[in-house]
């Protein structure tokens, strides 16, 4: 009872606390000229780097040493990041203790093998439209971007039928190609990856 009474006693006479002291700033590490931060090793939350064997890799522009159904899922329209970790002198990525790893002229690429780097929103390459004159539909990837495909000759005659057939229309919507049959777009033939995932 004294304490609450005390304490009102306080309050109306206008005492107030000490605020705590503010928390010591952090410590600025300046690096000497010409030492390069260590890149960012990110962790392997979804699944990114994990792999069983070298097929289930793939080198990304952007991303390093991936996972090849990541990739697929997360650009299935391509980067439009160039050379990065494909540059010249990266070879195929390897499956090194479950992670794939990076290797440039025959040794691992740490700067290149788990970074730490966001996906870029948006369509690739394949996929990237201004207007419906710059789609067309491919049997294999339905609705592409129809100057990335004339660069790719790889991918001409690849079937018959397919996302190209009768009834089907390319048409730009919101700046990424898209497989239509009349007004609904035909989700199997929309976005899908350039590459296989095999």
């Amino acid at each position: 009872m004294m304490t609450w009474i005390l304490f009102g006693c306080l309050l109306a006479a206008g005492c107030s606390c000490p605020e705590p002291p503010p928390p010591p700033a952090p410590a600025v590490v300046e690096r000497p000229p010409g030492v390069e931060p260590e890149p960012a090793v990110a962790e392997d939350i979804e699944g990114v780097f994990a792999c069983e064997q070298n097929r289930d890799c793939v080198n990304s522009c952007r991303h390093g040493a991936v996972n090849r159904g990541w990739y697929a899922a997360s650009y299935p329209g391509g980067e439009t990041c160039e050379d990065g970790c494909t540059a010249k002198g990266f070879e195929a990525p390897r499956c090194v203790g479950g992670i794939c790893t990076a290797f440039r002229d025959g040794e691992p690429d740490p700067g290149c093998t788990r970074m730490a780097v966001d996906v870029l929103p948006g369509p690739g390459p394949a996929h990237a439209c201004a207007a419906s004159g710059d789609c067309m539909l491919s049997c294999v990837h339905g609705a592409v971007n129809a100057k990335w495909y004339a660069a790719s000759p790889r991918l001409r005659g690849e079937c018959k039928d397919g996302c190209a057939a009768a009834g089907l229309e390319a048409r730009c919507v919101q700046g990424s190609c898209a497989t239509f049959r009349g007004e609904r777009i035909e989700a199997e033939c929309t976005r899908r990856p350039i590459f296989t995932t095999d």
